[in-house]
């Protein structure tokens, strides 16, 4: 992991994952994006689930790594927290740049299903299943 001032990065299996406050004009979060580029996985991914907030600029740079990994042959997703979700689409950014949607943590007693799904032409997304106890189970064509 690479520590600044303000973010701590971290980069695996295509996934360049950031942690705390980032700004687009960051000599070090560019370094940490040319790195991510350089990976030789066809999909990469940004993770920003544990940034609290973007600015336009960064909205706007992140489009631009979008397209700089198009440009190169790579397949550019970003995984962001659910308020930072809800601002891309109100903004219309999903359809610039791919999101990957994330499923929170189950809770206790549910199974997290493995298969992606897409939902009207958007990425994978994590599905939630609760799952019911033995007694609420009923046997197929039974009544």
């Amino acid at each position: 992991m690479s520590e600044t001032s303000r973010f701590v990065y971290l980069i695996r299996d295509g996934v360049l994952k950031l942690t705390g406050q980032i700004r687009y004009q960051d000599r070090d979060l560019r370094l940490a994006l040319m790195k991510l580029m350089q990976v030789p996985q066809h999909q990469v991914c940004l993770d920003l689930t544990e940034i609290p907030s973007l600015c336009s600029p960064e909205m706007q740079f992140v489009t631009k790594m979008a397209h700089l990994a198009h440009d190169q042959g790579k397949f550019f997703r970003v995984r962001l927290s659910k308020t930072l979700r809800n601002l891309f689409r109100d903004l219309e950014l999903d359809g610039l740049v791919e999101i990957e949607e994330v499923a929170p943590p189950a809770p206790a007693g549910t199974l997290a299903s493995k298969s992606p799904s897409t939902r009207a032409g958007k990425s994978p997304s994590s599905r939630v299943r609760v799952a019911k106890p033995p007694s609420q189970v009923r046997p197929a064509g039974g009544s």
